[in-house]
């Protein structure tokens, strides 16, 4: 009963249905958007993949992976404001496996 008297009520509002219609077109139309683009995305994916081939795949580490004994009090003591980089010695820095 209750569905049925919204309903009506909705009915006799001509522009609040218009517009809620109009959402809801708008609404299935983005989302029939995106899911062509995800669709479309992973045929390029797919497409790349079978065209190249991967020879290796480089590790990327952050300067804390590679210096997480060091303080950033410390790590201040090694910055060389000239070059706008950290340079740290040598024995100081640990092993990256490759």
């Amino acid at each position: 009963m209750l569905f049925c008297t919204s309903l009506k009520q909705t009915l006799r509002t001509p522009v609040k249905l218009l517009s809620y219609f109009l959402v809801c077109a708008l609404a299935a139309a983005l989302l029939c958007v995106g899911l062509n683009m995800e669709r479309s995305a992973q045929d390029n994916l797919t497409a790349a993949e079978d065209c190249f081939t991967t020879i290796a795949v480089p590790e990327i580490w952050k300067l804390k992976s590679l210096l997480p004994d060091l303080t950033a009090e410390e790590l201040m003591e090694y910055w060389n404001p000239g070059t706008n980089t950290i340079e740290v010695p040598p024995e100081k820095m640990k092993a990256v496996p490759l």
